[in-house]
């Protein structure tokens, strides 16, 4: 993806330098305005606890809140810092840290995210250490194995595989995509005289396995679409990222290896000559939206399905793909998330709430409006994408 500007989406780790204590970053002054907004992003209700260190004495602030956000005096960068919490409570805290002189970004040696020392020109240390929110699936679609199984029983049991259409074949295969010096792995499913491709992009916790997605990729499959559901990181950077959280944001990473398997599929036969679509979810979608601003200009249509498009940053103002934001009706926190990122798309876009769905549309029926949704977009823009392509 060419001319990347990476201020305000890209991880902590590729802006700041490196301090004596290995697994730490010092972040540059200049530099804390887009870390923390970016930070914010990454790390909204991640429950959080402040301790304020003076000589020798220690007092915790803040157990276990929510973190809102963490930001700067924007006059000068460096007059104060802002931490925001939500107590639970229906109220509001803000926590100031005057006069700060320095910020360390603390990480374990495998990368998780610990927390962020601020020291204060006199002398104070004020010590944010934070873990992942207790309901992480409402931030990136996080599940635990036995929800996962669950899942898949739910829809074995409650859903019927929608006919297919004109009787047509698929031939669905596994496949191997090579991006870098690693090896990704995936499903291709091409149907008869498939007219598209659409490729999926999972939230962190899921997989290529995920009943949702391939219950979503068989109702397009069904309509004459091809799908390409693939897993974004290796077997050992999802063990990694399951005990550490180190990559489930690391939206730039997801994003380019979309890029990279879109590419891949312009080299098959099967797939090379059709108008590619992403279907996102989760933290997949910022990383559809994120891949859909390539210069190449691959891609002609982008739907998000319970998406946090928010985490794309400031790519949101280069996409230029139709895109269609579905959010349950239930889901109030990613519906508000939704609107302020689609007020920032320039393209052709559109937001459908699902009523009475959850984050994970596991209610009766909501899936396959999801399904539905998104094989109406893909069917409107990829078809207009082939019709174009036919005419050159």
């Amino acid at each position: 993806m060419a001319n990347r500007k990476r201020d305000n989406r890209s991880s902590p780790s590729n802006r700041v330098k490196s301090t004596e204590q290995e697994g730490s970053l010092q972040i540059p002054p200049k530099e804390w305005i887009s870390f923390f907004n970016s930070f914010s992003r990454q790390h909204e209700d991640w429950l959080i606890t402040i301790t304020v260190t003076q000589g020798n004495q220690q007092k915790t602030e803040v157990q276990e809140q929510k973190l809102e956000g963490v930001s700067c005096d924007h006059r000068t960068g460096r007059d104060e810092i802002y931490l925001s919490i939500d107590p639970d409570d229906g109220g509001h805290l803000t926590h100031a840290i005057k006069d700060p002189t320095k910020v360390v970004f603390r990480r374990d040696l495998e990368g998780a995210h610990e927390g962020i020392d601020i020291s204060s020109a006199d002398g104070t240390l004020t010590g944010l250490r934070f873990r992942i929110a207790a309901r992480p699936e409402t931030l990136d679609g996080v599940l635990d194995l036995q929800t996962e199984a669950s899942a898949r029983s739910k829809l074995a049991a409650n859903r019927r595989q929608p006919k297919t259409e004109k009787g047509a074949s698929v031939r669905e295969s596994a496949v191997h995509i090579p991006i870098d010096r690693i090896m990704l792995e995936g499903n291709l499913a091409v149907p008869e005289g498939a007219r598209a491709t659409v490729l999926f992009a999972h939230g962190s916790g899921s997989s290529r396995h995920s009943p949702r997605n391939r219950f979503v990729a068989s109702v397009l499959q069904n309509a004459g679409f091809a799908t390409l559901l693939m897993d974004l990181l290796t077997a050992e950077e999802e063990a990694l990222d399951e005990r550490t959280a180190a990559m489930r944001f690391d939206i730039d990473l997801l994003a380019r290896r979309l890029v990279a398997a879109t590419w891949w599929l312009q080299g098959q036969s099967q797939t090379a000559r059709l108008p590619i679509g992403y279907f996102g979810a989760s933290t997949g979608a910022a990383a559809a939206l994120l891949a859909a601003t390539d210069d190449a200009g691959l891609v002609s249509a982008v739907v998000s399905r319970g998406g946090r498009p928010d985490l794309a940053g400031d790519a949101l103002h280069k996409v230029i793909a139709p895109t269609l934001l579905i959010v349950g009706g239930n889901d109030a926190q990613v519906i508000e998330l939704n609107r302020r990122a689609l007020s920032l798309i320039p393209a052709e876009k559109k937001m459908e709430i699902v009523p009475g769905a959850s984050h994970l549309f596991e209610e009766p029926g909501t899936l396959e409006l999801v399904a539905e949704l998104a094989k109406n977009w893909f069917d409107l823009y990829l078809s207009r994408a082939a019709e174009g392509r036919e005419a050159a």
